[in-house]
């Protein structure tokens, strides 16, 4: 996937977070109720999808939006991200840079060292995915009777979603279209 990216270029490769938003941005795609408002009587589905996704500094999260992140491929969407991160850095981010969008995902587990959280779902949205860190978990393995276990790579991910629009079951749906995005890579780099 980093082989999108060209070699002395400057340009940044994609960490784990991008795939993961990149593959929700593709699950959004399959499930548009995912990113739909509560409009008081009725559910109004949103076209465009401008993710709040967080970036984290020594003191907070900020979670600035990506506008029509739905419509970039990964490198794209690779690159908005860069910026948002550069001008965080530099203190440049203006309060444009802070609107809500119609998805949001927080991805304060590496930055904090948390496994897994249940984030706050921001007023307006349908649901909002909290990523954990990456970690090693021990597995029963039957492979070698002189060692039955093994440790693999894993991640948890919480989606908080509003009931009036997203149910259990159809967030239970959304993740498991999440899942089959983030094992079969192949449709991130779209």
């Amino acid at each position: 996937i980093n082989g999108l990216f060209e070699e002395g270029s400057g340009e940044e490769g994609a960490k784990y977070t991008d795939l993961f938003l990149k593959a929700a941005l593709l699950t959004i795609k399959e499930m548009p109720l995912s990113n739909a408002k509560w409009a008081g009587d009725h559910i109004r589905i949103i076209k465009r999808v401008d993710v709040n996704t967080t970036i984290c500094d020594e003191d907070m999260g900020l979670a600035p939006v990506v506008r029509d992140a739905g419509a970039k491929g990964l490198r794209e969407l690779v690159c908005s991200l860069r910026t948002l991160e550069r001008r965080e850095a530099e203190d440049s981010l203006n309060e444009d840079s802070f609107e809500p969008g119609t998805f949001s995902m927080y991805c304060t587990g590496e930055k904090l060292g948390l496994t897994s959280f249940a984030p706050a779902l921001p007023n307006g949205q349908a649901c909002a995915l909290g990523v954990g860190l990456i970690h090693g978990l021990v597995v029963p393995d039957d492979k070698d009777p002189n060692f039955p276990y093994k440790t693999v790579m894993c991640v948890n991910v919480t989606l908080v979603c509003d009931d009036r629009i997203l149910d259990a079951e159809e967030g239970v749906r959304w993740l498991s279209i999440f899942k089959k995005n983030i094992e079969v890579p192949t449709g991130l780099m779209l």
